[in-house]
């Protein structure tokens, strides 16, 4: 007799985090890669979310000088993506979720609150 496996049951089979940014007057997404291979999923969210937030700053300190310099701002947007691929009742699922998304400063005024 064949050992049934419980079908309900849902289990990971893979985990990815990637960061996208886009710039000024373009739609194309541009993928920020971090070497993440030997991170359990845990310890990966975390280092994303603090490449994100560092290099959200960076992006919001290159906005504010290219403003002050009369130019237009060159980051338009930046994005944290989790993807998930997971198998339950004999179906592969994929999860996307939106972790993080930030609209850049694209005025001056705005773009003064960033150090």
């Amino acid at each position: 007799m064949k050992n049934k496996i419980n079908q309900n049951i849902k289990t990971t089979l893979n985990t990815k985090y990637k960061l996208f940014y886009t710039l000024k007057n373009s739609s194309i997404n541009h993928e920020i890669k971090l070497d993440d291979y030997w991170l359990s999923d845990n310890e990966k969210e975390q280092v994303y979310k603090i490449a994100y937030r560092e290099n959200l700053k960076q992006m919001q300190k290159v906005n504010k000088y290219t403003i002050s310099k009369n130019k237009e701002p060159l980051y338009n947007s930046f994005t944290l993506v989790k993807t998930q691929l997971s198998i339950q009742d004999k179906k592969i699922k994929k999860d996307i979720e939106i972790i993080e998304s930030t609209l850049l400063n694209n005025n001056k005024e705005e773009a003064e609150q960033y150090v």
